[in-house]
């Protein structure tokens, strides 16, 4: 029997911003969409919500979503399908407050099988983009106003 490939993205970073702060970049919408992409996002288990995206060739650039946990300042999770034949996989933000900030824990899992592991193996390029680039500048700006 043959093992099946599968493959998570895990990712963890520190910014000098309070839980509260990354909370709200995770979870206000016109603030996740400076960072990540348009939504309708909103922080309450069971919404359904969008990502939009500007469509590529083989994907019609929206993300499909579900919340399936909100504990504000703490710990957010929900599914993500990208694309017609994509798989339901789910997105995992975990805070934690450390000296001057906090530390934020991403997971992105459920990529099996070989073309889904080299999917989530080219997304992982993305969100390691958006978390250390991105979303640091969201921050820095809302600390700033």
């Amino acid at each position: 029997m043959q093992s099946l490939l599968r493959y998570d993205i895990h990712l963890d970073q520190v910014f000098p911003a309070s839980p509260a702060e990354v909370w709200r970049a995770l979870t206000e919408p016109m603030l996740l969409a400076k960072w990540l992409m348009k939504n309708d996002f909103a922080a309450n288990e069971g919404h359904r919500f969008r990502f939009c995206a500007k469509p590529t060739r083989g994907w019609d650039g929206i993300v499909h979503c579900q919340v399936l946990e909100a504990v504000p300042y703490n710990r957010l999770t929900y599914s993500w399908v990208g694309g017609s034949d994509m798989p339901n996989t789910m997105v995992t933000w975990i805070l934690c407050p450390v000296n001057h900030g906090t530390k934020l824990a991403f997971s992105h899992t459920g990529f099996c099988g070989f073309k889904y592991y080299l999917i989530g193996r080219m997304l992982k390029r993305g969100w390691s983009s958006m978390i250390t680039e991105g979303l640091p500048v969201v921050l820095s700006e809302t600390a700033a106003g």
